[in-house]
């Protein structure tokens, strides 16, 4: 398949996951918008309650990837009935990862308190975690049910779901935030009750919308029983669950605290990370996107054994995150002064998070090339070496030079967003390389063995 043909494969697949997945941070960003034009205060209360739970949410998230590249490579061998009974598997893990999950958010208060934040944000933040982690089970069981839509290659259903929730979300929080419809203000517990309410209903549809396809027989989503088999026999799905999510939870919990560290810095610094992460954040999902549509392709190719096309379907996916991030980055960079008054007139975070903004176009196409390649190589079934490059470029990169810079040296918010271009500069040259290493592999297998 030509390089012009993969290319409109992967956007005719990718732009709707690009929507989708953008659409999950855009939520976050309302909030985050409307949460800063009530209080500067509640917007440091989002940002320090989100940290955990993001990194929860990623590491859920991480556990069920492997539905996603399971159900591809089922597809492309032309398996049906397998892709029924990995959805069931990839739902039963997200209702027990998502109650643990829930379980655990409970202790916000306590957790953010043993970080080191003050009572206030400790108090209020801790509210803020204890009411986000009652939507995780509903947001494990979207995901799913997303990623295996996106395996079957039809993920313009989820598009839409997540469209009408983003529509939604500022009505809900219109009444939650500021107290309308006899409501009292609640500030952002308001923005996260909103965000509970939101995943449930996207669950429930998206479910629905499973269940209703005129092929659900075929496939095996219903009329086939709703039994997991044996433990045995979903062994590969964990195992890149697994190493999916230590992957995710290390580049999370990397990303956490950096957040923690700006809240060391105080409210207006920890208040203007939180402006320029959550704008990283948005646009990286569409990175993201870019990403599961690469592991789609590569893993449809890799059931199929065609390794020329599953070469070409990850470079591709390469290739154009560079030109999609480099347009992202040109048009920020225009437009930071106008988007930070877009969160807050507070005159202590405006020229913090403005400085911040400016080093994001660099992140963007670094830290989105580092994502492509990773879910190119899972797409690949390569489990286990894509998890400890993320280890090593965020966890043992990226931190200690976030403490460095943004701390010891006083660089605050604007060096620990240099630590992050430098983490994601080494990931990205990494994957590349092991990707590179992989096809390599397969051309030898192609020429050993012939037929």
């Amino acid at each position: 398949m030509l390089i012009r043909q993969h290319m409109r494969e992967l956007l005719r697949l990718a732009t709707p996951v690009m929507i989708s997945r953008a659409g999950i941070l855009t939520m976050v960003l309302i909030d985050t918008v409307m949460v800063g034009r009530f209080s500067a205060d509640e917007l440091a209360y989002q940002a320090i309650g989100w940290a955990p739970v993001v990194v929860l949410t990623t590491t859920g998230v991480g556990l069920v990837l492997g539905t996603l590249v399971i159900t591809a490579n089922a597809l492309g061998r032309g398996e049906q009935q397998i892709i029924g009974i990995t959805w069931r598997r990839g739902v039963a893990t997200a209702m027990a990862v998502g109650l643990i999950a829930a379980i655990a958010c409970q202790f916000g208060p306590g957790f953010l308190s043993l970080t080191g934040q003050s009572a206030e944000l400790s108090r209020e933040g801790g509210a803020v975690v204890q009411v986000l982690g009652l939507s995780l089970p509903a947001t494990f069981i979207y995901v799913v049910t997303s990623f295996t839509l996106e395996g079957l290659k039809r993920p313009v259903p989820a598009m839409w779901i997540m469209l009408a929730a983003n529509i939604l979300n500022v009505g809900l929080n219109w009444a939650l935030i500021y107290g309308h419809m006899g409501l009292p203000p609640m500030g952002a517990t308001g923005a996260a009750w909103a965000t509970v309410i939101l995943r449930c209903l996207q669950a429930a549809a998206l479910i629905a919308v499973l269940l209703a396809m005129r092929d659900a027989r075929a496939y095996g989503f219903n009329g086939t029983g709703w039994g997991l088999g044996p433990w045995r026999d979903w062994a590969k799905q964990r195992a890149i669950g697994y190493a999916s999510a230590i992957s995710i939870m290390a580049e999370s919990v990397s990303f956490a605290v950096l957040a923690i560290m700006a809240g060391w810095l105080g409210n207006a610094p920890l208040a203007a990370y939180n402006i320029a992460h959550n704008v990283l954040a948005t646009m990286f999902m569409v990175a993201l996107g870019l990403g599961s549509a690469t592991a789609v392709r590569v893993g449809y190719a890799y059931g199929q054994t065609d390794y020329p096309n599953l070469a070409r379907a990850g470079w591709t996916g390469l290739g154009l995150n560079t030109g999609l991030m480099f347009g992202f980055g040109i048009a920020l960079w225009l437009t930071a002064d106008l988007m930070v008054l877009g969160f807050t007139d507070d005159p202590s975070v405006l020229p913090l998070a403005a400085a911040a903004l400016a080093i994001v176009p660099w992140l963007l196409i670094v830290d989105g090339g580092q994502v492509v390649m990773a879910n190119a190589a899972r797409g690949r079934q390569d489990v286990w070496i894509p998890t400890v490059i993320q280890f090593v470029a965020y966890c043992l990169i990226m931190v200690p030079a976030g403490y460095w810079l943004g701390i010891h040296e006083a660089w605050g918010v604007d060096g620990l967003f240099y630590a992050i271009l430098l983490g994601s500069g080494v990931a990205v040259i990494l994957q590349c390389v092991r990707f590179a290493w992989l096809g390599w592999q397969d051309q030898r297998q192609v020429v050993v063995s012939p037929s």
